[in-house]
C-alpha cells in the first residue's frame, strides 16, 4: 500500500490534522523570513505565512466535498 493511499484511508479530521501539522509551520517559517526581503515587519510575514499555509487544508476540504457530492 502506498503512503499515498494510506493517507487517503484516514478519515478526514486526520487528514486535516496532518496537512495543519505540516504546511502551517512552513508557511509561517517561509513568512517570518521573506518578509524583510518585502518591506514588512517580520510578524506581519509570520501571519500571512501562516494563513497561505492553510491553503493546502482548504484544497482537500473542498476536495473531499466534491468527491462525496
Amino acid at each position: 500500500m502506498s503512503l499515498m493511499s494510506e493517507f487517503e484511508s484516514l478519515p478526514l479530521v486526520y487528514q486535516i490534522i496532518a496537512f495543519d501539522f505540516v504546511f502551517v509551520p512552513i508557511g509561517a517559517a517561509l513568512g517570518w523570513f521573506a518578509a524583510p526581503d518585502l518591506g514588512v515587519e517580520p510578524l506581519v510575514g509570520l501571519a500571512a505565512g501562516g494563513v497561505v499555509g492553510t491553503l493546502p487544508t482548504a484544497l482537500l476540504i473542498v476536495k473531499h466535498g466534491l468527491e462525496e457530492g
